[in-house]
């Protein structure tokens, strides 16, 4: 999967068979605001949430940022995941 980052409207997006989905985040000066998730009914269970999520975390690391996960799933996907721990702006 490709995914970019639109930073003209804050959100990582792929596009999959012609459907994109996306996560949209706030950016901030040391950290990032996961706030909204919306992959399309027709790409559910094919990890393409994962898929931004591990982006996210990745986009993250590689610019020394925190995340702080206003979103369920991605606040579950990093409370369950011990290598983003570290990431965490609030824990």
């Amino acid at each position: 999967m490709k995914i970019k980052n639109n930073k003209d409207k804050n959100r990582f997006e792929v596009v999959v068979d012609g459907y994109t989905a996306h996560l949209e985040y706030i950016p901030r000066q040391n950290h990032i605001v996961v706030f909204h998730i919306e992959v399309p009914k027709f790409l559910e269970g094919q990890g393409v949430g994962l898929e931004l999520m591990n982006y996210t975390i990745k986009y993250a690391r590689d610019n020394k940022l925190k995340v702080f996960p206003m979103h369920s799933m991605m606040t579950k996907f990093m409370s369950k995941n011990n290598k983003t721990h570290d990431l965490l702006l609030i824990k």
